[in-house]
């Protein structure tokens, strides 16, 4: 029987196929393992911020826009509470860090770094906008954060966080570890309306004796004004917009 000579050309070619398909399956591999790391981690997250907002529903109405002790029993509150953020934040700084969400020039570069997974060692390289691909993976995590820093905020200087203040925790030595986005800081701070809504009802049972109410709504009010330009751009926030209007009508 005579043999058949496979031309060297085609076998090389079929060797670099099966490379490049094998690089794709790794890339594939890496970035479903990337995910679901960045999904458990946003619930834990999620379930942090639900605990400190949890945490914030016990402030004692009475207190809300006086000039808070430091020593007095509103005051133990807010410190517990921004200790709760501060832990909150480390979690996110490391978790940026860990998955290489961050824009920290030490990262970046081009620098290769082993990164071991389950008993698999991958070798991961700087990609920019990493941040943005695995955006849905742990933006929800993200979300439940802003909306907890929103309350707690509200709580200690009556008014609305800003985006620049919500993006100042995750900025280090002039660096951004973690881009928050506009869209991530609207969506979270829209269900900042149900937290508020909670808190202005539990007033009214106490008599709402300090304004509560008023100042509730006044930032309901400025929140659904402020927020409704967003509704075309966002997908399903205008289902969000609709529950800040009956929070308001609750209240």
């Amino acid at each position: 029987m005579t043999s058949v000579e496979v031309p060297i050309a085609s076998t090389s070619r079929a060797t670099i196929i099966q490379d490049t398909f094998g690089g794709f399956r790794s890339e594939i591999d890496a970035y479903n393992d990337r995910r679901d790391r960045l999904i458990k981690a946003s619930r834990d997250i999620t379930t942090a911020s639900k605990r400190l907002i949890f945490h914030l529903h016990r402030f004692p109405h009475a207190a809300f826009g006086k000039d808070i002790q430091p020593k007095s029993g509103a005051g133990k509150i807010l410190a517990e509470g921004r200790a709760k953020k501060d832990e909150i934040v480390s979690m996110i700084i490391d978790l940026a860090r860990r998955e290489g969400l961050t824009t920290e020039e030490h990262v970046g570069g081009g620098i290769e770094k082993d990164v071991s997974m389950e008993g698999t060692t991958i070798t991961d390289v700087f990609e920019p906008g990493r941040a943005t691909r695995y955006d849905r993976a742990y933006g929800g995590g993200l979300e439940e954060f802003i909306e907890g820093i929103s309350f707690l905020h509200f709580l200690e200087h009556g008014n609305v966080i800003t985006l620049e203040e919500v993006q100042s925790l995750f900025v280090k030595d002039g660096q951004i570890i973690l881009p928050v986005t506009p869209q991530r800081y609207v969506l979270g701070l829209s269900d900042l309306s149900g937290e508020l809504m909670r808190f202005a009802t539990n007033a009214l049972g106490d008599g709402d004796a300090h304004g509560v109410v008023s100042d509730v709504l006044r930032i309901l009010r400025s929140l659904c004004t402020g927020l409704d330009p967003f509704v075309p751009l966002i997908r399903d926030f205008r289902k969000k917009q609709q529950v800040t209007m009956q929070s308001m009508r609750k209240i």
